[in-house]
């Protein structure tokens, strides 16, 4: 069974870029090609957002992937003298150890580079197996919630790439799967 999260309309951030994006850090796994996208189109916003409140967290990490995606920085001080975040929320997808970026206090735990970034989302075998083909999806533990799902052979993984093109929405498969800086 799949667990979907309901919001309701109380939990609506308000009509602004600042509210939006901190909804989405705070509660959806990062989606990086619709960030990068949206930093082209906002730069001057993002820039105004983080001098508004500089030590928050989730403006923190607006700034360093700003920085990430884009390869420019703001002209902002350095962050205080305040905890590191983590770029990745390692609870919905896999992450590095890292390496902090003390202009912003965010620990870099993202994988690849800025021009690839191979973002694996975690999901449960069971939901996994929903979306392989019989007989590929019909040996998986239904309660297992390991990333390395037992099974699993090298031969299946284009299954995998096939059944996940066919039954996710496009724009899905493009940022899960391609995920390249070039957009």
């Amino acid at each position: 069974m799949r667990r979907w999260r309901i919001y309701t309309p109380r939990h609506a951030p308000a009509a602004t870029l600042e509210r939006n994006l901190t909804f989405a850090l705070k509660n959806e796994a990062i989606e990086l090609a619709i960030l990068k996208r949206l930093f082209l189109a906002v730069r001057e916003e993002i820039a105004e957002l983080v001098k508004q409140t500089p030590i928050g967290l989730y403006t923190r990490r607006i700034w360093f992937l700003y920085k990430w995606l884009l390869g420019s920085e703001l002209n902002l001080p350095t962050a205080d003298k305040i905890s590191y975040v983590d770029a990745v929320d390692t609870e919905l997808q896999f992450a590095n150890s890292g390496q902090n970026s003390i202009r912003h206090r965010v620990r870099n735990n993202l994988p690849g580079t800025s021009d690839f970034w191979p973002l694996v989302f975690k999901m449960s075998c069971q939901a996994l197996a929903e979306l392989l083909p019989p007989p590929c999806g019909t040996g998986l533990s239904a309660g297992a919630e390991t990333p390395a799902c037992a099974g699993f052979s090298p031969f299946g993984l284009p299954s995998l790439t096939e059944a996940a093109t066919r039954r996710m929405p496009p724009s899905r498969v493009l940022v899960k799967g391609l995920g390249q800086g070039s957009w």
